[in-house]
């Protein structure tokens, strides 16, 4: 790995501490919404919301345990990844966009590469009139990474191409390409055009004429269901397997999730010879839509405008059970109904390449399709979202339009729900009731409890993401977190903006000392009241102390 640097940990922790039931609360509205002990797979979810800029780490009882704070007030563009060696690799955007040439849903700017301590050790920017960063981002083991960006290419470029004129009402089209980044050369070192890979069946004079349902292999430059929508393919996720050494894209508007090989070099990707599978840049598997080349099979189209499809388990090798196994979110399977899907594609490893069923990529149909045991409206989702198949066998649904997550066991039992409790990017109080696309977010990624991110870090909960929250719910008695009693000194929120709320469960505590970064006493007031007025005080790193010497750290950010 190239991340191996270890920086002494800067802390900001305060404690916060939830007790008592495993079962959901009727009148619980954000954050846990119901847990069913020894049945929900323990670790820790990472999480982005929209309209705001920490990404977050929190546990199962929704209380957070790390997070990484953006001081530029960025904005989510839209993946966080959390890398063994617990660095964090974060997509943002900058707040204003009004002066931007390419803007669509999902768009990006900046890929940074951030340490556990929130340092920034490497950053990546793309937003010009050319090319734009969206949406996802594949951490390498090699410690680069890949990157989905769009093209901006004109009417003059892609009409000569083949596409029809008929269908370019804005004159241009952005198709997608795929950069790899060397953070430690801060250099592009592979590129993947889909410009390259065009097949097109209007003009025998063009070089790239022919019929996609005899080349699969590309790309149907006239496919377009946007109806002549400039961001026409609109990929949304992107995964990397080093086994295969094979990337993962997911295409939103072909309703295909496409498999390309990137052992090529940047020269044969650009063309359909080279690498280990001989097709250089060409598509090598393509499932979901057969009628995006031209094998109209209504019955083999399974996927709906999907979002997150990647392999299980790249690690998985040849062989193995988990080999070949993909998810994905599936957000129209039905109007008003998204479901999950894990698959198992075939993989000829002799010829490396993927066998097709007659003129369609197989499988014929998914091993598994998971959708919400209570047809709860909060799991459809048409935009954003993920799935993620655990270890133990249990499915982690997340429907982004509405922030929730909920994880099913392998009979379909409803084991965990949670709700994001954010209002366009501002903590919500517990109790409050939440609308669709209110707390948007990209997706959720849960990580073991053993996973090596998380050796020798301090992982205690430092407190609930939402105001007001019920410290009655989630009483710790699983591995996953540590036995403790609870603390005698509570704050929420953190970071703080105007108000700092305290609670105390200890009678000898007289007054409360607000002290800055070099011990200097900035705010000193009795403890009557719950709520204390911090908006004259300047952005950075606080300590509250009690009278009865009782301590907590907090932060004030404001953007």
């Amino acid at each position: 790995m190239l991340f191996v640097k270890r920086i002494p940990i800067l802390s900001c922790i305060f404690f916060f501490v939830a007790a008592s039931a495993f079962e959901g609360k009727a009148q619980n509205t954000v954050g846990l919404l119901s847990i069913k002990q020894n049945q929900v797979f323990e670790g820790y979810n990472l999480i982005y919301p929209y309209a705001q800029s920490t990404v977050f780490l929190v546990d199962l009882c929704g209380e957070v345990v790390h997070q990484w704070l953006d001081f530029t007030g960025g904005r989510p563009a839209a993946s966080a990844y959390l890398l063994p060696n617990g660095y964090l690799v974060r997509c943002s955007r900058d707040r204003d966009f009004s002066t931007d040439t390419i803007v669509a849903g999902g768009f990006g700017e900046y890929v940074d590469i951030l340490t556990w301590e929130n340092k920034k050790l490497y950053s990546f920017a793309i937003n010009n009139s050319r090319f734009r960063l969206h949406h996802d981002v594949a951490p390498m083991p090699n410690g680069n990474i890949l990157m989905l960006a769009w093209e901006r290419v004109g009417a003059d470029e892609i009409i000569p191409l083949g596409r029809d004129p008929n269908t370019l009402p804005n004159n241009e089209l952005w198709p997608d390409k795929i950069l790899e980044w060397d953070p430690v050369k801060d250099s592009i070192v592979w590129e993947w055009r889909s410009l390259d890979h065009f097949v097109q069946d209007r003009d025998s004079i063009l070089p790239n004429f022919g019929v996609v349902s005899e080349h699969p292999e590309k790309i149907d430059i006239n496919y377009d269901i946007q109806h002549g929508n400039p961001d026409w393919m609109h990929s949304n996720y992107i995964d990397y397997n080093p086994v295969l050494d094979q990337i993962m894209i997911s295409v939103r508007n072909f309703n295909e999730f496409w498999i390309i090989d990137h052992s090529t070099t940047s020269e044969q990707a650009s063309n359909g010879s080279g690498g280990r599978s001989g097709k250089g840049g060409d598509i090598l598997y393509r499932w979901g839509n057969p009628a995006a080349y031209q094998q109209g099979d209504e019955s083999k189209h399974y996927l709906h405008l999907q979002h997150d499809a990647h392999w299980c388990d790249p690690y998985a090798l040849p062989g193995s059970p988990q080999f070949g196994e993909i998810a994905v979110f599936d957000n129209f399977t039905e109007a008003n109904k998204s479901t999950a899907l894990l698959i198992k594609i075939n993989f000829d490893s002799v010829n490396w390449t993927y066998p097709r069923l007659g003129r369609v990529y197989g499988p014929d149909s998914p091993i598994r399709v998971v959708s919400h045991p209570n047809e709860n409206i909060l799991s459809f989702s048409n935009i954003l979202s993920s799935v993620q198949k655990l270890p133990n066998g249990n499915v982690l649904v997340f429907a982004g339009r509405w922030g929730y997550a909920y994880e099913v066991d392998e009979n379909d039992e409803l084991v965990w729900e949670y709700r994001i409790p954010f209002r366009d990017g501002k903590v919500v109080s517990q109790g409050d009731v939440l609308s669709f696309g209110d707390n948007e977010t990209f997706n959720m990624v849960r990580y073991n409890t053993d996973y090596s991110a998380f050796a020798n870090r301090d992982l205690f909960p430092i407190g609930y993401l939402e105001l007001n929250p019920d410290m009655s719910f989630c009483y710790q008695t699983s591995s996953t977190y540590l036995k403790y009693v609870l603390p005698s000194l509570i704050i929420w929120p953190n970071p703080a903006t105007n108000y700092l709320y305290i609670k105390s469960v200890a009678n000898e505590i007289e007054f409360y000392s607000i002290l800055n970064v070099n011990g200097q006493i900035v705010r000193k007031f009795e403890s009557s009241g719950n709520a204390v007025d911090i908006s004259d005080l300047p952005n950075g790193m606080y300590l509250l102390q009690a009278s009865n010497g009782k301590m907590s750290r907090f932060m004030i950010l404001r953007y």
